[in-house]
């Protein structure tokens, strides 16, 4: 499990999440809000979902999201149209991890 704050366009940190079975990274915005994101030093759901691709991560967990979207499910929905396998970070949900050998 990797636990990641990584801003796209950050390639030498994106090597460390490499094969996570579990990745987390905040989505603080939707990918229409990238100009926003980005003065303020956060991610949008497309980040994230590229960085998770990229990484070859098993599964994205997001969250972290802006107080304006009054439904995660919008912000979970846009990250799976890159990666599918893309789930809200929801209080009280728990992810199974098998021990690698």
């Amino acid at each position: 499990m990797l636990i990641s704050r990584i801003r796209a366009g950050r390639p030498k940190r994106q090597n460390s999440s490499a094969g996570a079975d579990l990745l987390y990274h905040e989505t603080t915005y939707a990918a229409a809000e990238q100009k926003a994101a980005r003065e303020r030093g956060h991610s949008t759901t497309v980040e994230a979902a590229r960085i998770a691709l990229k990484a070859g991560a098993g599964r994205l967990v997001i969250g972290h999201y802006s107080s304006r979207y009054k439904e995660e499910s919008v912000l979970v929905e846009e990250a799976r149209t890159v990666f599918p396998d893309t789930h809200p970070a929801t209080e009280g949900t728990t992810f199974t991890i098998e021990k690698q050998p």
